[in-house]
This record gives structure tokens, C-alpha cells and sequence, in this order.
């Protein structure tokens, strides 16, 4: 599922942590090579990844 998508949106909860029924954006990133999106954009972050915003080299959701 989302694969080749033109806009893929994914939670990253956590970088690294796992939490039941959340992924985390490490998960998410060793599967982007077979999910292949053209665009993809981050969304329900704990603080942990609000954290790391100037480093993850994604687009974050924002609801400003």
C-alpha cells in the first residue's frame, strides 16, 4: 500500500522507539526503498521527533 505514491503520509510517532499500534521513523525509513514515494510528509509526532524536526530530512505536517 502507498507504494509510488506521489504524496505518502505516514506517522512517526517515536526516531527509533517502538510503541505499540505507532510506527517509528526509523521502521518507516528502512521500507522507503520498496515504497518508493515521490513526496513523503510526517505527521503525529510525539515531542521526541517534534525534536529533531531541523534534522530529519522529511517534510513535517504543520497545522499553522
Amino acid at each position: 500500500m502507498g507504494r509510488d505514491a506521489d504524496v505518502f503520509i505516514a506517522e512517526a510517532y517515536y526516531y527509533d522507539k517502538i510503541v505499540k499500534n505507532h510506527l517509528a521513523l526509523a521502521t518507516l525509513e528502512a521500507h522507503l526503498a520498496e515504497i518508493r514515494p515521490k513526496r513523503l510528509i510526517l505527521t503525529h509526532m510525539s515531542d521526541d521527533m517534534l525534536g529533531r524536526l531541523d534534522t530529519l530530512g522529511h517534510t513535517a505536517a504543520s497545522d499553522a
